[in-house]
């Protein structure tokens, strides 16, 4: 197995469905889950103050990208929103395609997506 995939036990669901947890690029997903979808073609451009946090969609369907709001949850995607604390103040590149391997930051995986029609 992968060092960058790593199971955990299993897990019960609301619906009574179990799951088997696994770790993949540091992002928990839950074995069977749904993939994230693409959240947009381009990264987001946002200035933070040092400190500040923020909580980073990895699933895709949040109406306010790069940014949570709960979608995951409404559609018991199994995956969990990523904290991002800014070290410093300045403008940060959050990754909308959802494949950055360094998420929640953009790597610019995006230029190798076909852009879908917006």
């Amino acid at each position: 197995m992968s060092s960058l995939i790593r199971q955990m036990r299993k897990i019960p669901l609301r619906n009574g469905l179990m799951m088997s947890p696994i770790i993949i690029n540091h992002h928990l997903r839950l074995f069977g889950s749904p993939a994230p979808i693409q959240g947009g073609t381009k990264p987001k451009i946002i200035e933070l103050q040092a400190n500040d946090s923020v909580w980073w969609c990895a699933c895709g369907y949040s109406e306010d990208q790069p940014f949570c709001d709960g979608a995951h949850e409404r559609k018991e995607t199994g995956m969990e929103p990523i904290e991002f604390i800014a070290q410093e103040t300045k403008k940060y590149a959050f990754c909308t395609c959802k494949l950055s391997k360094k998420a929640p930051l953009c790597d610019g995986t995006h230029r190798t997506l076909k852009k879908k029609d917006e």
